[in-house]
């Protein structure tokens, strides 16, 4: 799971799903910065280039937009309503425009 971002927001929804809401707050940390590895090629914070692993390419064009999701349903439990709102922004601003379901969904 280390390598695989979409595994790793995968189970922070888990998580999130059974009220775990603090414990989702690893996999969903590790995920973005798996992400912005890959965006800056100059490696992690100890010098190696992080391997990523993406089987799901669907699953992963839509990655950012799942985080944003993740982050504003744990903003939402913790009835912090600014934070809910910047992520859903975030989330709109995410979504692939190439899979319109999930502008329907999110709409």
């Amino acid at each position: 799971m280390i390598v695989r971002p979409v595994l790793c927001v995968g189970y922070a929804w888990e998580l999130l799903n059974f009220g775990e809401l603090q414990a989702a707050e690893v996999p969903t940390d590790h995920a973005e910065r798996l992400l912005e590895s890959r965006m800056d090629m100059n490696g992690s914070a100890d010098g190696k280039t992080a391997e990523m692993v993406v089987v799901n390419k669907v699953e992963f064009s839509s990655l950012r937009a799942s985080l944003a999701t993740a982050r504003g349903y744990y903003a939402q439990a913790l009835g912090d309503a600014s934070g809910t709102i910047r992520h859903a922004r975030r989330v709109m601003c995410s979504l692939p425009l190439a899979q319109p379901l999930l502008w329907l969904i999110s709409g």
